[in-house]
Formats: structure tokens, C-alpha cells, sequence
């Protein structure tokens, strides 16, 4: 008589390990989508801004050759402020000649259909005391959050926020500089940053990138330590009703117009 041969099966506790463990195993797989999504809107965000300072140091050599530089003549403290350059192209253009508003948008376009939801503003600061038309050129590369949002701006002749604009532009911070220190004191307008703004020292053009606030002691905390005594400094703030910084990309180069 022949024995029968045993079933055997996996038990309810068996099932349940199995059941438990796939689970973590595809909330992990699960939980990779996000950052990868980030990091590629990221990644997206960072090309664009490089491709819009491309385009727009080539129109600032195209303005900036129609500025006369070569009869201006500087001291060693006319290369240690910076100013937004369509003041500074206002001041020494033709009298009367202007840059279209239309030039600092991107993509570069007539056409209304495409949606231009970037935007590129700059810096300007004379770079050699004995040579008035080599100068370092910053550009911000930021986007437009959405088109009902307003953003700080600041009055062209005492560089003081002020107002709003409708667009995301560098503005001037007046701060207690301490020298060698990576903490930086910036009172009430410590709405202006974010934990991820990038700001430029005013006398120097050096870049600094913010990686904490204290809105307690209205601090910010830099990724360096500051290379000089710093009073003044270059931000692009968030929107005035609060969000995300803007700001994509920040690039400088020395141009000789």
C-alpha cells in the first residue's frame, strides 16, 4: 500500500511576513518617485537658467556697447558698489535710449502664445580702477511663480525697497556686516530671504549662498564665512505674499564693453 505523499502549504503567519515585507518593499520603490521628480524639475530649472544668462550677457554686450565708458574715470572706491545695470546702461546711453522690458523675459519671443515664465535681471560693478569698460556682470536667472503674484522692488535712486514689482529683481540690504563671521545680522527685512537665497556683496560682487534663517535673531547663515567687512548685499526675494525663492541661478563674468 502506497503512502500518500504530504501537501504542504505556507501558513497565514508565513503570508503575512511575505505580504509585510513586499510592502516596505515597494513603499520604499514608492517613496524615490517624489525626489526624483524634484530633482529633475530641479535639474530642468537649473538648464533653463543657464540658457537664459547666455541670452542675456549676449544682450548685455549688445547694450552695453552702445554705453560710453571710455572718458569715465574712477577712484578705488567707484569699484566697490554695484548697481543694477539698466540704471546704470540709463546713465551712460544715449540720452533717451531705453531697454524694452520685453529684452529681460524668457524665452526671447514676440510670440503671445508662448507662455514666458522666466526672467533674467543684472548687476553691474566697474571691475578695474584703470580701466572703466571692464566690468563684472551678475545675472539672476529667476522664475515667474505665477503671474498673479507681486514682488518686492526697490527705489533706482536710494536702492531701498520700496513697492512692489511685478517681476522677481535683486534688491539692496542694508545689514550689520561682521568681518569673518558667516552670520549675518539683517533686522525686519529678513522676510526678503529664503533658506536657499543666493546674495551678492554689494562692494566686492563676491557670492554668498544662504543655508539657514533665524528669524529669531534675524540671522541668516551663509554657506562661508564673509571674505570682507559687508554693509550691503544683493537678494532676490520670495514673493510679498510669501512662497517659494524664485531664484534659479545665479552666474557672473567680467565683460569688456
Amino acid at each position: 500500500m502506497k503512502n500518500k505523499r504530504r501537501q504542504f502549504g505556507f501558513s497565514l503567519i508565513e503570508v503575512l511576513m511575505a505580504v509585510g515585507v513586499l510592502t516596505v518593499g515597494l513603499l520604499m520603490v514608492a517613496g524615490t518617485f517624489p525626489v526624483g521628480i524634484h530633482l529633475v524639475a530641479v535639474s530642468t530649472e537649473r538648464t533653463l537658467g543657464a540658457v537664459a544668462s547666455d541670452e542675456a550677457f549676449a544682450k548685455i554686450r549688445l547694450y552695453g556697447s552702445q554705453m560710453n565708458l571710455s572718458s569715465v574715470t574712477l577712484n578705488p572706491t567707484d569699484i566697490q558698489k554695484t548697481f543694477d545695470f539698466n540704471d546704470v546702461f540709463t546713465n551712460y546711453a544715449p540720452v533717451g535710449t531705453k531697454i524694452n522690458p520685453v529684452e529681460f523675459e524668457y524665452p526671447s519671443t514676440t510670440d503671445p502664445q508662448i507662455d514666458k515664465r522666466y526672467s533674467w535681471s543684472a548687476l553691474f560693478r566697474f571691475s578695474n580702477v584703470n580701466d572703466a569698460k571692464q566690468c563684472q556682470i551678475t545675472v539672476f536667472a529667476s522664475r515667474k511663480v505665477s503671474n498673479a503674484l507681486q514682488y518686492y522692488g526697490q527705489t533706482a535712486t536710494t536702492y531701498a525697497p520700496s513697492g512692489t514689482s511685478d517681476w522677481p529683481l535683486p534688491v539692496l540690504i542694508t545689514q550689520s556686516g561682521n568681518l569673518n563671521d558667516n552670520f549675518i545680522n539683517v533686522g525686519t527685512d529678513i522676510e526678503y530671504f529664503t533658506d536657499d537665497s543666493v546674495i551678492v556683496d554689494d562692494a566686492t560682487g563676491k557670492i554668498y549662498r544662504v543655508i539657514e534663517l533665524d528669524h529669531s535673531n534675524s540671522y541668516i547663515n551663509l554657506d562661508r564665512k564673509l571674505e570682507d567687512t559687508v554693509t550691503n548685499i544683493w537678494v532676490v526675494p520670495p514673493p510679498v505674499s510669501g512662497g517659494k525663492n524664485p531664484c534659479v541661478g545665479v552666474y557672473q563674468r567680467i565683460i569688456n564693453f
